[in-house]
């Protein structure tokens, strides 16, 4: 027992996000006064249960709030159709987490912090390149630029196979018909968004065992997740920025995250010689990890 390692507590705070109730989940350092709160973002289809808790536990530990929430149509939120993948849609989500945070009694919201993962680090990239509010930015094997990972990847069958899904699923959503899913994550030559040598096995190391597998999302992503380049929004950011990536990823390529780091005024980039879902889990969660609170005690104190 470490008498200087707050306890914690959790505290269920949902909101609203364009009119649709997303669900949120507190996490607090007992005896801290209004301690500084990271707000995090979940990735490509994921959930807030998936990894992000281990986070969330180690924040608290180090004397921060932390806060959790589900996008519209994925988990504990609701919304209709559910699992599909939007961006732009994402990002008004964080926007209204964000906003919800800051109006909380027990945080200090002049030192907030805003921390993405891999589709939810490039989302959190894209919003602090026009909000320099936070006190902080964490991009934590973040997507950049989908152009690079689409050259990285060279399956041009592939790709083709996934547009042909996705004209599909756009017929579907035109007949008001439900839509027409994919799978998130799959194996080498899968029809899925997602398919490395890494890819499934990663995305189930994120679940705590016999958590549901939910393993879908709509096809249409596929039409425009090429257009998708927080790289281009990155000499905009301001904000004092923590870039940790993953040398071997496989869906991120790692000099497209070395570009989008020289373009950002203020920023740090670590990087672990691991695949992209290594450093959720283990001794490269921990390497992770402990760069994080190493930067956010530089800049934040605490």
């Amino acid at each position: 027992y470490n008498a200087n390692v707050p306890t914690m507590r959790t505290i269920d705070r949902d909101f609203e996000s364009r009119g649709t109730r997303c669900a949120g989940t507190l996490y607090l350092p007992d005896g801290l006064e209004r301690p500084p709160a990271i707000v995090l973002a979940h990735g490509f289809g994921a959930e807030r249960a998936w990894g992000l808790p281990a986070f969330a536990e180690r924040f608290v530990q180090a004397g921060f709030a932390a806060f959790l929430f589900d996008y519209r149509g994925f988990g504990d939120s609701d919304g209709e159709p559910r699992r599909v993948v939007a961006p732009r849609k994402h990002r008004q989500d964080i926007r209204a987490a964000v906003e919800h945070v800051r109006h909380f009694d027990e945080i200090d919201a002049e030192r907030l912090v805003l921390w993405g993962t891999s589709l939810g680090g490039g989302h959190a990239l894209t919003i602090a390149a026009h909000d320099a509010s936070f006190s902080a930015l964490i991009a934590h094997v973040p997507h950049v630029d989908a152009v690079a990972s689409l050259v990285a990847l060279g399956e041009p069958a592939h790709a083709l196979r996934l547009m042909a899904a996705g004209v599909r699923d756009i017929f579907h959503a035109a007949t008001l018909r439900e839509p027409y899913y994919i799978d998130n994550v799959g194996h080498p030559g899968d029809l899925a968004m997602l398919n490395t040598e890494d890819s499934y096995e990663g995305m189930l190391s994120l679940l705590s065992p016999g958590e549901p597998f939910d393993n879908r999302c709509a096809a249409r992503i596929a039409l425009t997740f090429s257009f998708y380049r927080p790289v281009v929004h990155a000499a905009k950011i301001r904000t004092p920025t923590l870039i940790v990536a993953a040398v071997q990823d496989s869906l991120i390529p790692i000099e497209a995250v070395r570009k989008t780091a020289t373009r950002i005024a203020d920023c740090k980039l670590v990087e672990l010689d691991c695949p992209h879902f290594a450093p959720y889990t283990g001794e490269w969660f921990e390497r992770s990890i402990s760069a994080q609170l190493s930067f956010l005690r530089e800049r934040l104190g605490g």
